[in-house]
């Protein structure tokens, strides 16, 4: 099965059920990879488009590298923007400065990568688990106190709230892992796109990975070899403008960790009918996240067909 979970058999699947529902078009809400899943289906069914919101839009053009190093400046940018207001709130256990509260972090991971912390039970907080634990809360601003308490208690010695934090990305709890999400990823990404970057030539490209990243550079830089020993068959490729589509709607976000706002301007720009919306705010897609504007933008489109204006910031 495992050749057959690419991003174009899905859509096909996609349209498979749009024809067993009797729908001649279809309206469809894609958020984060599902905005690859949605441009993908306006290439392949065109004509079949009806109210397509694309929210937390993903470069579907862009190759391994280009990726991993605007996802890189992401979560860095991200990352910056919680210490900010850590800093603005006043004693912020992290330092007096964005830079010191960035540093602090940076620090931890560097000491856990070293000495793992103890975790629950005879889990350990290990310099991965450490890194996922830190940007999981980074998705969400509202998750933002979660991570200001998991912080606390790995600086004294804790590891158990990054673990936690770290669990939760990867759909894990006390009975195990809930889902086959992290397999399935691997599955889709590598079927889609199968370049990676042998492991011995992945430290030369390390500077410009903590250019666009200090703090998680070398993360994202060793992402490069994801598909390595990745044994999927080849996949149907295609190059997407969604040429003859009704229009899409595309957001993105200013402080998004995941998909970064250039990503959103990439696909608008790519899509003839793409309309973009832009959410100035912090976490991953922008719809119901507290923005009445992007609200409203998206409501009116999917529940009236008003197309908002092209470029609509809020």
């Amino acid at each position: 099965m495992v050749d057959h979970v690419s991003t174009v058999e899905v859509a096909r699947d996609m349209d498979v059920l749009r024809a067993a529902l009797g729908e001649d078009r279809m309206d469809y809400f894609g958020a984060s990879y599902g905005t690859a899943l949605g441009a993908t289906y306006a290439e392949l069914f065109p004509e079949r488009v009806g109210y397509f919101v694309l929210d937390g839009a993903v470069d579907v053009s862009a190759g391994t590298l280009e990726k991993n190093l605007v996802q890189a400046g992401g979560f860095e940018t991200a990352l910056r923007a919680y210490v900010r207001s850590c800093v603005d709130g006043g004693d912020c256990r992290l330092g007096d400065s964005v830079d010191e509260g960035v540093a602090t972090i940076a620090d931890l991971v560097e000491q856990v990568s070293r000495t793992p912390l103890p975790g629950s039970g005879d889990r350990q907080l290990t310099a991965g688990l450490a890194f996922y634990g830190i940007v999981m809360p980074l998705y969400n601003r509202s998750y933002w106190q979660l991570l200001d308490l998991a912080l606390a208690k790995a600086l004294a010695g804790d590891g158990s709230g990054l673990l936690e934090s770290a669990d939760l990305y990867a759909s894990r709890d006390a009975g195990g892992y809930r889902d086959n999400s992290l397999e399935a990823i691997v599955a889709i990404n590598c079927l889609d796109d199968p370049s990676f970057v042998p492991a011995d030539e992945v430290p030369t490209h390390f500077d410009e990975f903590e250019k666009a990243s200090p703090t998680f550079g070398k993360v994202f830089a060793w992402g490069l070899m994801g598909c390595a020993g990745f044994e999927g068959g080849p996949s149907e490729k295609v190059e997407i403008d969604g040429s003859g589509a009704a229009p899409i709607l595309v957001t993105g976000t200013t402080r998004d960790p995941a998909t970064p706002m250039v990503w959103a301007e990439a696909l608008a720009e790519q899509l003839e009918s793409g309309v973009l919306v832009r959410r100035d705010g912090d976490g991953h897609t922008a719809y119901n996240s507290g923005n009445q504007c992007v609200d409203e933008a998206i409501e009116a489109y999917l529940l009236d067909g008003t197309v908002p204006e092209d470029g609509l910031s809020c």
